[in-house]
C-alpha cells in the first residue's frame, strides 16, 4: 500500500524538474538566437563585412535570387514578405540548412559560419518595406469635419491585430467612420535619402510618426502627400482618417517609398501601392534584335534616345545636345512606370549603370547642334546631326556583353571648325575607354585636326 502511494508522488516530483529543464533549454535557445542576431546586426554596420557578404552573395546566391535580390528561381530577399522568419538568426539557419525540397541546398557544410553571417548581414542591409506590422481600428462617431476632429489614443478599439503580409491594407475596416493606425518597422535604403509618398485624395487626412516623432509633410497636394524618411531601419506609425466622407476611395490610396526627387517609386508599402508597381512592370529586352526607345528614363535627359543591344550592353544619345549621355550593362529597360504614371514617372533601366548624365561623351566646347535622324541598320544604330557647319554621323554598336563601340564620321565640314578636336569623357570606375585615333588624358580625348573618322571603345570592367 505504501509502495503504491509513493509512485504517484515520485512522478509528481519529476514533473517540476522536467518543466524547469524544458524552460532552461528554451531560454538558452532564445539567448543564443539573440546573441547571433546582435552579431549579424553588428556585421551589417561594417563596410568590410558587407563587402565580403556581397562578394559571396554574388558568387553563390545571385543565380537564383538575382543580383539586386529581387528574386527569380528563388524568393525576393529584400521585400516585406519572409515566409521562413525574418530574424537574422532565422535567416542564418535557413541558409545553413537549406530547403532541398525547393531546390535550395544547405550552405552550412560548404562555408564557414562567419561567411554565412556576412551574407545574411548583406541581405539585411538591402531590406525594403515594413516588418512586424500591426493595426488598430478606432470607430468614430462625430459630426466634426475630418480635419477638425481631435484624435485620442484612449478611444475604444473595435478591431486590432497583426497584418499578415506586412502591407498597409485599407480594406480592414468594416465601418464607415474610423481612424486606422498601422505600426511596425520600416526599412529604407541605407545609402540614399527617401520619402514616403501617399497618393491620396484632397479630403483625406494622414499622419506619420517616425521613431515616435510626428513628421510634417514636405509637400501636400492632390495625390502627392510627401514626408521625408530616415535612412535604414526606423519605427513607423501611420494614422489614416476617414470621417464623414461621401465617397470611399480607400482602395485607391497608394503608398510608396520614393527617391529624394520623387522621380521613382522604389517600392510600395500598401496593398494598392504594390499592385500599382506590379502593373507598372513592362520589360523591354533586346533578346533577338536591337531595340530603340524614346521614353523618359530615370537618370537620363528627357530628350534621350535609348538603344538596347542583344549583347546586353546599352546606351543613350541625347537628341537635344547630340551627345552620348549614358551606358549600362544588363537587360534594356522597364517602361511600365512611364505607362502607368502617364509619362510622369520615368522608365527604369534593367541593369547597372556604367555611366549616366551628367557624365557624358561630348565635345569640350559646347556648340549648338541640330539632330537630323536615326536609323537602325541590322545591329547598328546610326545617328546623324549637324554641329555649326559640319555634319557628323555616329554609328553605335556592341561587339560583346562588355564592349560598346562608338564610330564617328565627319560627313562634311571641318573638325576644327566644328570644335570637335577635344572631347570630355565620363569618369567611371566601371569603364575603360580607349581610342585608336586620338589621345586620352585625364578623361579627355584629343583628336588630330585632319581627322575624318574616329572610334571610342567602352569596355566594361569585369570584377
Amino acid at each position: 500500500m505504501d509502495q503504491n502511494t509513493d509512485k504517484p508522488s515520485a512522478i509528481f516530483n519529476i514533473i517540476p524538474i522536467f518543466t524547469a529543464l524544458t524552460l532552461f533549454l528554451l531560454l538558452s535557445g532564445a539567448t543564443q538566437a539573440s546573441s547571433v542576431d546582435e552579431e549579424i546586426r553588428h556585421y551589417a554596420q561594417s563596410e568590410e563585412a558587407l563587402k565580403a557578404g556581397q562578394k559571396l552573395y554574388e558568387t553563390v546566391c545571385a543565380a537564383c535570387h538575382a543580383n539586386d535580390l529581387s528574386g527569380g528561381a528563388g524568393f525576393n530577399l529584400k521585400d516585406e514578405e519572409w515566409i521562413h522568419g525574418s530574424a537574422p538568426s532565422q535567416i542564418l539557419d535557413n541558409v545553413s540548412t537549406g530547403f532541398m525540397n525547393a531546390g535550395m541546398p544547405g550552405f552550412g557544410a560548404m562555408f564557414p559560419e562567419k561567411k554565412l553571417k556576412q551574407v545574411v548581414a548583406y541581405v539585411l542591409s538591402k531590406r525594403q518595406g515594413l516588418d512586424n506590422l500591426t493595426y488598430k481600428i478606432y470607430p468614430i462617431e462625430t459630426k466634426q469635419e475630418i480635419h477638425e476632429y481631435q484624435f485620442s489614443e484612449n478611444s475604444p478599439i473595435s478591431k486590432s491585430g497583426k497584418v499578415p503580409n506586412n502591407l498597409i491594407d485599407f480594406s480592414l475596416p468594416e465601418v464607415q467612420n474610423y481612424v486606422i493606425e498601422f505600426e511596425g518597422d520600416l526599412y529604407t535604403p541605407n545609402d540614399e535619402q527617401t520619402n514616403l509618398h501617399a497618393m491620396t485624395y484632397r479630403n483625406h487626412r494622414t499622419e506619420l510618426f517616425i521613431d515616435g516623432e510626428k513628421i510634417e509633410t514636405s509637400e501636400d497636394k492632390w495625390e502627392r502627400r510627401v514626408w521625408p524618411l530616415k535612412k535604414g531601419k526606423q519605427h513607423f506609425k501611420m494614422r489614416y482618417y476617414r470621417i464623414n466622407l461621401k465617397n470611399n476611395f480607400n482602395s485607391r490610396v497608394r503608398i510608396f517609398v520614393a527617391n529624394d526627387d520623387l522621380t521613382q517609386k522604389i517600392y510600395g508599402i500598401s496593398v494598392s501601392g504594390k499592385q500599382f508597381l506590379n502593373n507598372a512592370t513592362v520589360p523591354i529586352k533586346a533578346e533577338d534584335q536591337t531595340k530603340i526607345q524614346r521614353k523618359k528614363v530615370l537618370g537620363l535627359p528627357t530628350s534621350s534616345i535609348s538603344v538596347g543591344f542583344v549583347e546586353k550592353i546599352n546606351a543613350a544619345f541625347n537628341s537635344k545636345t547630340c551627345t552620348v549621355v549614358g551606358a549600362w550593362s544588363g537587360d534594356f529597360m522597364n517602361i511600365g512606370p512611364n505607362i502607368e504614371g502617364r509619362a510622369r514617372d520615368g522608365s527604369i533601366i534593367l541593369g547597372d549603370w556604367l555611366f549616366n548624365f551628367p557624365q557624358q561623351i561630348a565635345p569640350l566646347k559646347r556648340s549648338d547642334c541640330k539632330f537630323e535622324q536615326y536609323n537602325l541598320k541590322q545591329k547598328t544604330v546610326e545617328f546623324t546631326y549637324r554641329i555649326n557647319n559640319s555634319r557628323v554621323k555616329l554609328n553605335m554598336s556592341a561587339s560583346s556583353p562588355n564592349t560598346l563601340i562608338l564610330d564617328f564620321t565627319l560627313l562634311s565640314g571641318s573638325l576644327n571648325d566644328a570644335q570637335l578636336t577635344k572631347w570630355q569623357l565620363p569618369k567611371s570606375d566601371a569603364l575603360v575607354i580607349t581610342s585608336i585615333n586620338g589621345t586620352i588624358t585625364n578623361h579627355q580625348l584629343t583628336l588630330p585636326k585632319n581627322t575624318q573618322s574616329w572610334q571610342l571603345n567602352l569596355q566594361k570592367k569585369v570584377k
